[in-house]
């Protein structure tokens, strides 16, 4: 992955600095003089899952607590706002990000059947996490007056080969793209570019096995860990969200691992968040992610 320069980052660095020392809420301004995105189509898909599918993912066993409030100084929110089905039309915002919303799972294939790479590397349908909410293979996304919920059961990672099999039994999650086009390709978007410093988003509830709120990139569809997540550290533990506004800064969010590397703004594919399964118990999840805002540098 690639390692972001500090001489790029420049007055948004300083807005991160800022945005983190407050929690002040603040209304929902849309303006921007940057009114374009940086669109790349790359690959034909309706999501793109897997960096997912190949990651390793572990358990956790900690919580943490984020700041609230999107607004801090001059720093501006830009409202992302999907439609009944879960698309999110560039003409909606100012940035024009554009994309689908989405569920995936270890148990469940790219069309919603019960054929994930949970159960082509050999485990039993029993053994591999339920997606019980959005339907899996229904058209779209259903948005329920403002939150795209989710619910169902991620499994307990078992061994395959004598070790614990994270990269197949990875648990399911939500999410949605930033810069996709109507006919499905994925783009990147480049929040460097754009000003923009991080997103934020109100959480109903925080999941029993914890929250890991990521962000895929071309560098983690590759990799071997999964997408660069909030709050990432050695230990793996889950990102610090709290039951409410949660704020995410991009200078908090870096690759998983015992060397964490921070995220590649520049080549954004999409926004996630996932409950993961642990080698302990399996666990029974449902929450809601709604009123999600792109914050901008002042």
């Amino acid at each position: 992955m690639e390692l972001i320069n500090a001489g790029r980052l420049g007055v948004c660095a300083i807005a991160m600095l800022l945005l983190a020392a407050c929690s002040a809420e603040a209304g929902d301004a849309e303006q921007s003089e940057l009114a374009s995105s940086e669109l790349s189509a790359k690959t034909p898909a309706a999501y793109r899952p897997g960096a997912i599918a190949r990651s390793r993912y572990r358990g956790h066993d900690g919580r943490g607590r984020g700041p609230s409030g999107d607004r801090c100084g001059n720093a501006r929110g830009v409202r992302l706002t999907p439609d009944a089905t879960g698309w999110i039309d560039g003409s909606s915002n100012s940035l024009r990000i554009q994309g689908s919303w989405y569920a995936y799972g270890d148990g469940q294939g790219s069309t919603g059947l019960r054929d994930g790479i949970c159960q082509a590397a050999g485990h039993a349908d029993s053994e591999c996490s339920v997606i019980a909410s959005p339907t899996p293979g229904a058209p779209g996304f259903a948005n329920r007056n403002g939150k795209m919920c989710t619910s169902g059961t991620v499994s307990r990672v078992l061994d395959l080969n004598g070790a614990p099999d994270y990269g197949n039994m990875f648990g399911t999650g939500i999410g949605f793209n930033l810069a996709a086009t109507k006919a499905g390709e994925i783009g990147l978007f480049d929040a460097h570019a754009q000003r923009v410093i991080g997103v934020q988003f109100d959480l109903d509830s925080v999941p029993a096995a914890g929250l890991y709120v990521g962000f895929a990139t071309p560098a983690s569809d590759v990799g071997s860990l999964g997408p660069d997540y909030w709050g990432a550290n050695p230990a793996f533990q889950s990102s610090p969200v709290v039951a409410g506004t949660n704020t995410v800064l991009f200078s908090n969010v870096q690759s998983p691992g015992p060397s964490t590397v921070p995220i590649d703004v520049t080549q954004l594919e999409s926004m996630q968040f996932q409950v993961r399964s642990s080698t302990t118990q399996s666990s029974t999840f449902a929450y809601c992610i709604s009123n999600v805002k792109v914050l901008l540098a002042p």
